[in-house]
């Protein structure tokens, strides 16, 4: 009979570290720390309001020698005027230059049927030079009113104003029409041109090709405005101006689907009505992008884009009322995205400080992003309304400042680097609400109490809900402190997890081995414990 098998009393060891137990272990050292280093990354420091980035606008001054080339072109365009009267023009006509820093003037008078480049280039040689699909215009163009001039690219693909040295082109209509439009090869060119250089004129020292009308219309599509002008407002290239007088009329005009680029300004108005805006680039413009000044009412400007400018975007500026921005862009620009003031200013030996506020004008989806200073600006005005616009990356989101009375509601105010909305001691009152403001250092700042209504705007825990004159308040649960606190300190979560973890699974397996010990002992009978005794 063989030996009994002696049996073996050796305890089984089950393994604890199995390979996907390794593997899951891995992935958590891995995962926690990654995801703690990001938010850690994310950290911002709200001890202390950010430092803008340098902000730096193109500053705009009144050279003596540029306001004597405005006045002296000016001077020039009312004299053919009045030529056109006192001579009885009734046919176009070649004046000669008033003086050795001037070109000649073609004046068009009134008459029904418009005029094209079409008649003109091959009838006035000493005005018009045809250069392949180009025309070179070496005369100053006048259209009074009761007259049209019409540039259209079927004729001529790119319009050369002459412009150096020797004196600059200007076309000018006075109560008169200018029609610019594309053709079926596309759009229309029209810009500086100094003809020995063979490029374009990029120096505004001493005077550039502009147009403009007063007291008249200016209609654009698919044109292509650059290189044009050099001085504040009127000759800054591209300008729309009301007349004054006895019966003064407002400038006016459609202009849709262009592009205003390298001018002095991209395009000005002044007294102007009812302009029709639509689908434009305004961008690398030495100043301004889209410019209408004074009295400057009742316009639709909508799908339309600024960017990289040396001021603002978009401004509307003293005594601008009623008009409508809607679903416009703008972006990169030195200046504020978009701005509406009273212009208020100090004196100077130009003209007497003044303020005329711009009122009841609506921004509704726009985007302003990556601006050097605000989103959206409003400087005084009263019944102004900011809607619905997405405004991110700029210094400030929304500001609201000097006597201004607006509203500002239902807008998306993102990653703007101080405040979402920023609402001065000397704004009137101010409604700020229903706006979803994040990644700020603050969400909204006020001046002084009471200067405006704040109502269910959303701001997340981790970011400063208010500052009033300059302290930080915060309005939060006990909850969403400690959440801050943990998003904000991943270090701490960190040394937490990697001494944490371990304890609490030392602590889960020291309590399961204790725990089966106490129960064996609870049940172990009076009898039990006899046998136990005895073989021992």
């Amino acid at each position: 009979m063989p030996a009994d098998t002696p049996h073996d009393h050796t305890p089984h060891v089950r393994s604890e570290l199995s390979g996907r137990r390794l593997l899951i272990g891995l992935a958590l050292l891995a995962v926690i720390p990654l995801g703690l280093g990001l938010a850690a990354l994310q950290h911002h420091d709200f001890s202390a309001p950010p430092t803008p980035k340098p902000y730096s606008p193109l500053k705009l001054t009144k050279p003596a020698s540029a306001i004597d080339m405005q006045a002296r072109e000016l001077g020039r365009s009312r004299a053919a005027m009045h030529k056109i009267d006192s001579a009885g023009i009734t046919t176009p006509t070649v004046l000669p230059a008033p003086g050795p820093d001037s070109l000649p003037t073609l004046v068009l008078p009134p008459r029904d049927a418009p005029y094209t480049l079409a008649e003109l280039v091959p009838a006035y040689p000493h005005a018009f030079r045809r250069e392949g699909s180009s025309v070179l215009v070496l005369a100053n163009l006048e259209i009074p009113r009761g007259a049209t001039l019409v540039i259209d690219g079927d004729h001529a693909q790119r319009v050369l104003l002459s412009s150096s040295p020797a004196g600059f082109v200007s076309i000018v209509a006075r109560g008169g029409v200018v029609d610019m439009i594309g053709g079926q090869h596309g759009s229309v060119d029209v810009t500086s041109w100094n003809p020995t250089a063979k490029s374009p004129d990029e120096n505004t020292d001493d005077g550039r090709a502009f147009v403009l009308t007063v007291g008249g219309r200016i209609d654009l599509s698919q044109t292509t405005i650059e290189h044009l002008g050099f001085g504040i407002g009127t000759t800054s290239g591209i300008a729309w101006r009301g007349s004054s007088g006895n019966t003064p009329v407002k400038a006016t005009g459609r202009v849709v689907d262009s592009t205003f680029e390298h001018n002095w300004y991209g395009s000005y108005t002044f007294e102007a009505q009812a302009m029709h805006w639509e689908g434009n680039t305004f961008a690398y413009n030495d100043a301004y992008g889209f410019d209408p000044h004074d009295l400057s009412n009742n316009f639709l400007v909508q799908n339309n884009v600024a960017h990289d400018n040396g001021r603002h975007g978009f401004i509307f500026s003293r005594g601008c009322t009623g008009n409508v921005m809607r679903n416009n862009v703008s972006y990169s620009n030195a200046g504020h995205g978009f701005m509406l003031d009273d212009g208020r200013s100090k004196s100077t030996d130009f003209a007497k400080s003044s303020v005329l506020t711009s009122d009841d004008n609506l921004l509704v989806g726009n985007r302003a992003y990556d601006n050097a200073g605000t989103g959206i600006e409003i400087e005084g005005g009263t019944g102004n309304v900011v809607r619905d616009n997405v405004v991110r990356n700029n210094h400030v989101g929304v500001r609201v400042k000097n006597d201004a009375q607006a509203k500002v509601v239902d807008n998306t105010l993102r990653g703007n680097r101080l405040y979402g909305v920023d609402v001065f001691a000397n704004a009137r009152h101010v409604t700020v609400a229903d706006n979803t403001i994040t990644r700020s250092w603050a969400g909204i700042s006020v001046g002084k109490r009471g200067v405006a209504t704040l109502k269910d705007n959303a701001s997340p825990p981790e970011q400063i809900d208010l500052v009033v004159d300059g302290t930080i308040v915060r309005h939060e649960s006990w909850f969403q402190t400690v959440a801050r606190y943990v998003r904000w300190h991943p270090l701490l979560m960190l040394w937490s997890v990697v001494f944490g973890v371990p304890l609490i699974v030392a602590l889960v397996r020291g309590g399961r081995a204790v725990l089966p010990a106490r129960r064996g002992r609870r049940h172990l009978t009076p009898r039990h414990a006899g046998l136990s005794h005895a073989r021992q």
